[in-house]
């Protein structure tokens, strides 16, 4: 599989605004929930507990949060594949892309196949990851540095 930077960096640009946007879309619908619990709260009258009470229970309060978990779905799934094409970027600007993409075809664990071609997001702590990297003679330091890399792709 054919891995081009100039690829990864054309899908962050194009999608970083889509990102930016469901970022803020979950941050408005997150703050947008105070509201409807104050505003429910203070159409019910009595103690403090049974304001709060109402408010959760009250079908405005339970759509907002329905709202909120489908905005934050949406921007955790742009945030992930984004991040993908950061590492992916971080690895040909070490000069390491093209000895990765050999070490994982030469390997026979098919689940590090799988993570590499289909996987947006990769964890410091994947054993999968540390054990390339080992097997490539990096230390952990490297693998910091890469990881730091990736995170100062924009």
């Amino acid at each position: 599989m054919e891995i081009n930077p100039e690829k990864a960096i054309r899908y962050i640009v194009e999608n970083a605004p889509l990102f930016a946007q469901a970022k803020a879309n979950r941050v408005f619908v997150e703050n947008y929930l105070r509201t409807v619990k104050s505003r429910l709260m203070n159409e019910e009258t009595g103690t403090l507990g049974n304001k709060e009470a109402y408010a959760y229970a009250h079908p405005d309060y339970v759509a907002q949060l329905e709202a909120l978990k489908i905005a934050t779905e949406e921007e955790e799934r742009l945030k992930y594949m984004l991040s993908a094409a950061q590492a992916r970027i971080a690895l040909a600007s070490a000069g390491m892309l093209e000895v990765v993409k050999a070490a994982v075809d030469a390997s026979s664990d098919e689940a590090l196949k799988i993570s590499w071609e289909y996987g947006t997001e990769w964890s410091r702590e994947d054993p999968k990851l540390v054990s390339l990297a080992k097997t490539l003679g990096m230390t952990d330091s490297d693998i910091d540095n890469l990881f730091l890399r990736a995170m100062a792709v924009s």
